[in-house]
């Protein structure tokens, strides 16, 4: 039997593991962890965390490479963590991606560089909804939905994060009454764009406005969208606006970027 030949991937120069490293783990598309279905209702099935297990055991998302030792940890965690685009467009993916994120220890990966999350503040759905949407358990200090959305923000504001979606369905209607916390969520999200204003790559933040593609190409935007895209251009000066249009198991992609006052000043003629 012929002897093992030894790796000597470790005596490679560090210029080229890194090279090895982007070829490996950097994915050309977001996972998609709690897509959007276009309805109240998530388009999860509770029995197949589909995309997430499905990558890691097609070796698509090769994690195993960052447990091989400490320096290739050390080495490769950067690139992974901040190449990697996690999407929780789904309703209720706040709370979702509070709870997985947690789970898999990325609070202390300050590498993050991109995540989509929806709207995170309260709309139509009852309380006990959308609790009861996520699939993980929760705990007890986050399952009160506007401390995990501000949970949230505080988290991603210690991170490297330089971009911020927010999934806005077209049936979205935002409740800016009802619920006692929204302002607290509001500060949140303000409190996580004013940590990066100082930083090297301020945070953008980018509304993605998620609906059914028409025929003719135009975007129409409901009254109820209008309603919290007002206090957004107020309350966060910077904001970008885009559109996308539904896909099955949430594979959607931004179409083009819209001007964000237009569809306020058409609603006011």
């Amino acid at each position: 039997m012929k002897p093992a030949i030894p790796c000597r991937f470790l005596d490679l120069p560090a210029e080229i593991r890194l090279i090895i490293y982007e070829y490996v783990l950097v994915l050309n598309k977001p996972i998609e962890v709690w897509p959007e279905s276009g309805t109240l209702m998530p388009a999860f099935d509770r029995g197949d965390i589909v995309e997430i297990h499905r990558l890691i055991q097609s070796r698509e998302l090769p994690v195993g490479m960052l447990r091989t030792c400490k320096l290739v940890q050390q080495e490769a965690t950067p690139i992974f963590y901040g190449t990697i685009r996690f999407r929780f467009s789904g309703i209720n993916g706040t709370s979702v991606a509070c709870v997985f994120l947690n789970s898999t220890r990325l609070w202390n990966n300050r590498h993050l560089k991109s995540i989509t999350i929806p709207m995170p503040f309260w709309s139509v759905a009852p309380e006990h909804e959308l609790m009861s949407m996520t699939p993980w358990s929760i705990p007890k200090d986050l399952r009160d939905y506007g401390r995990a959305v501000v949970h949230l923000m505080y988290a991603l504001s210690r991170t490297e994060l330089s971009k911020l979606e927010l999934v806005l369905p077209e049936w979205y209607e935002y409740d800016g009454e009802t619920y006692h916390d929204q302002d607290m969520i509001w500060k949140g999200l303000k409190s996580l764009a004013a940590s990066k204003v100082s930083k090297e790559s301020p945070l953008m933040i980018d509304i993605v406005y998620l609906c059914n593609e028409q025929s003719n190409g135009e975007v129409w935007f409901l009254q109820e969208n209008i309603d919290l895209l007002k206090p957004l251009r107020r309350e966060l000066p910077t904001v970008t606006l885009s559109v996308a249009h539904f896909k099955p198991k949430g594979a959607w992609q931004v179409d083009r970027q819209l001007d964000f006052d237009a569809p306020i000043a058409d609603a006011s003629n």
